[in-house]
C-alpha cells in the first residue's frame, strides 16, 4: 500500500475532492464549516495540484489539520471578496519568501501566483522584496505589507510606512485589512492581529484621529 494510503487505526479519514472537500461538506463526519453560500477553491485553482500530497498525508497522521487548512485556509479566507487570486498569491509569496522557512509551501504558492495570471518577474520581485519595476505600485505594497506583517513587530515601523504608502497608490482600506488578514494564514494570529492593530493606528491617523468603527 502507498505511504500516502496508509491510514492511522481509529482516526478519522479525510474525504478528498481534487484535494479538498466538495462545496459546502464538511471533511469527514460531524460539522463542519465550509459553507454553501461561499465558494470554496480546490487545490487545481490554486497551484494545479490535483490531489496535494501534504492532504494525503495528513490524513494518515493528522486529518482535522487538513480540514482546518481546507476550510480556514480556503473555505474562510482566500474565498473572501474584496481581493483577487492573483494578489493573494503575490502576498503569500511574499509572506513566505520573507520567512525563509516554509520552502515547499513558496514553490506551491508561486505556482498558485502563475496560475493566477502573475508574470514571473512579479513574482521574482515578490519572492525576493527587492524592487524590480516589475510590480505596478499598489501590488509593490501589497507585498510590501504582507512581507511586513508576516517579519512581525520589529518591522512595525516600515509597516505603518508601508501601509500609508498602499493607500497613496489609490489602494483602499479593504486591500490592507485583506493583505494583513491572509496573514493568519501564513504567518500566524499573532502576527494578523499586530498587523491589523497597525492598520487601525493607520486608518485613525488618516480620518483625524477617530478610530475606524468609533
Amino acid at each position: 500500500m502507498p505511504r500516502h494510503a496508509q491510514h492511522v487505526p481509529g482516526a478519522p479519514r479525510v474525504r478528498l475532492h481534487g484535494g479538498l472537500p466538495p462545496r459546502g461538506r464538511p471533511a469527514h463526519g460531524g460539522a463542519g464549516r465550509v459553507r454553501s453560500d461561499r465558494p470554496c477553491l480546490r487545490g487545481a485553482d490554486v497551484a494545479a495540484a490535483e490531489d496535494p500530497q501534504v492532504l494525503n498525508d495528513l490524513a494518515c497522521v493528522a486529518p482535522d489539520l487538513g480540514r482546518y487548512l481546507v476550510e480556514f485556509a480556503y473555505g474562510d479566507v482566500y474565498a473572501r471578496p474584496g481581493m483577487s487570486l492573483r494578489r493573494r498569491e503575490l502576498a503569500a509569496v511574499a509572506a513566505l519568501g520573507a520567512l525563509g522557512n516554509a520552502t515547499p509551501q513558496l514553490r506551491f504558492h508561486a505556482q498558485g501566483a502563475r496560475n493566477a495570471g502573475a508574470m514571473e518577474p512579479e513574482i521574482n520581485e515578490a519572492r525576493s522584496g527587492q524592487t524590480s519595476g516589475a510590480l505596478g505600485a499598489q501590488d509593490r505594497e501589497i507585498v510590501a505589507v504582507a512581507r511586513l506583517t508576516a517579519l512581525g513587530t520589529p518591522r512595525r515601523p516600515e509597516l505603518l510606512v508601508h501601509i500609508h504608502d498602499l493607500l497613496d497608490a489609490g489602494g483602499s482600506p479593504t486591500d490592507v485589512v485583506e493583505t494583513i488578514l491572509l496573514m493568519a494564514v501564513f504567518a500566524g494570529f499573532p502576527a494578523a492581529l499586530n498587523g491589523m492593530a497597525a492598520a487601525a493606528q493607520v486608518f485613525a491617523e488618516r480620518s483625524g484621529g477617530a478610530r475606524p468603527g468609533g
